[in-house]
């Protein structure tokens, strides 16, 4: 396949696409103007995202009426914000994304509004040598070069606002290197990407078809899983009644309705009984491929006999099969 672009050099944006910072403080500003006696309004903070850091905090200030400069602002804001920092992780893909430009020599930057001070603070988080040495540019030095855009939407609800970008994708699994003149990956096993295992609790819902259920979720469900992560996976499941199962598990986001709302489902691999609503604890441990594209979520989450043949035989290899009784689900 021949490449569309030749890949020169890569330049990363920090918050939201390769470390997971704005799920990790979420809630900060709801416990910060909750001491003013005041409510985030998510239409106008959804807006703010992206917003160089003056202009944002400023926004914020003005439109909540608070009491306080922009330093004084800032001081009382940095430890909460520090506190969480702590708690980010790389978002899906970015590591294994980063080693392969590096194998390949394949320069390495990060753009970023943020002050040079809280970027000192997240960039070791990333856990990864080589983009621990990439360099620093902020927005504003960035501006005025020509670039092919990869986006990969924080916020699933604004994919709407990405359609300048050359690519869209959900997470940095689905990057095709060889779409920018780069070697492909080789570190899928037996069809499979293994990924850094993902921890879910739900409820298994209806059934949807032969052994898959809609899962039923609750607040913390999606703990572990960033809102970035769509497409067939592979795990186990521990059910509360009928104990540990080979499972296919899709999701995705669910467009057609006002609000985007994440959907999930498990298909039990080779189990004929009768699965009744039960708790379920759900362990991600690999990436089969991404979702179909279609306006019906629950058709493009539909497990085919490929995937079943995929999770089937690579869930007896060790690489997958030794967390069948994993410490996650003590």
């Amino acid at each position: 396949m021949a490449a569309a672009h030749q890949v020169s050099a890569v330049i990363f944006d920090l918050d939201g696409t390769i470390l997971d910072t704005e799920r990790a403080t979420r809630d900060v500003l709801d416990e910060f103007l909750a001491a003013y006696g005041k409510v985030p309004d998510p239409e106008k903070e959804e807006k703010r995202l992206g917003q160089m850091y003056l202009e944002s905090t400023s926004g914020i200030i003005r439109d909540y009426g608070l009491p306080l400069t922009v330093e004084e602002y800032s001081k009382a804001m940095h430890p909460l914000y520090l506190k969480r920092w702590q708690k980010a992780k790389p978002l899906p893909g970015v590591k294994r994304l980063v080693k392969h430009l590096y194998k390949n020599r394949v320069p390495l930057a990060i753009a970023s509004n943020s002050v040079r001070r809280n970027i000192d603070h997240k960039v070791p988080k990333l856990e990864d040598n080589p983009i621990n040495c990439a360099e620093v540019c902020w927005s504003q030095g960035c501006q005025g070069f020509w670039a092919k855009a990869v986006a990969v939407p924080s916020l699933q609800s604004q994919r709407k606002h990405y359609n300048i970008a050359d690519v869209i994708l959900y997470s940095l699994l689905d990057f095709d290197p060889e779409l920018w003149g780069l070697p492909p990956f080789e570190d899928r096993v037996q069809g499979v990407l293994p990924i850094d295992p993902l921890i879910s609790t739900a409820q298994i819902g209806d059934r949807i078809l032969n052994n898959l259920h809609r899962v039923v979720s609750d607040e913390r469900t999606y703990n572990y899983i960033a809102d970035q992560i769509s497409g067939i996976y592979l795990g186990w499941a521990k059910l509360k009644v009928h104990g540990f199962y080979k499972v296919v598990i899709g999701t995705g986001w669910d467009f057609s309705q006002q609000t985007v709302e994440r959907v999930m489902v498990v298909e039990f691999l080779d189990y004929t009984g009768k699965i009744e609503t039960e708790p379920v604890k759900l362990l991600v441990i690999g990436y089969i491929r991404k979702l179909q594209i279609t306006d019906d979520i629950l058709q493009a989450l539909s497990v085919t006999d490929e995937d079943r043949s995929i999770a089937r035989d690579a869930l007896d290899l060790q690489t997958f099969s030794e967390y069948a009784h994993d410490i996650h689900f003590s």
